[in-house]
């Protein structure tokens, strides 16, 4: 199914599916159930689906790259004082 849709938006359309499945997902591997309904309504269904374990790494190991490039004074803010 993945491999079929068009994706028009192509590798960010996907970037965002795949993220969207990672972060929202029932469990630890992305699910048809986790995709889009759009994935299966534009008639590109049923097609050969690729390995998700391997999609899912690959998503989280971008994921967590992208968080070690944030500066830690935005990821360690500390509460104001109301003194």
């Amino acid at each position: 199914m993945l491999v079929t849709y068009d994706w028009p938006g192509n590798v960010r359309e996907l970037q965002n599916v795949i993220e969207g499945a990672v972060v929202l997902g029932s469990s630890d591997m992305v699910l048809p159930e986790d995709l889009p309904s759009d994935l299966f309504e534009n008639g590109n269904g049923g097609g050969a689906l690729p390995n998700y374990q391997e999609v899912l790494n690959a998503t989280k190991r971008d994921l967590l790259e992208k968080r070690s490039r944030v500066p830690a004074e935005t990821t360690n803010r500390q509460q104001p004082s109301w003194d």
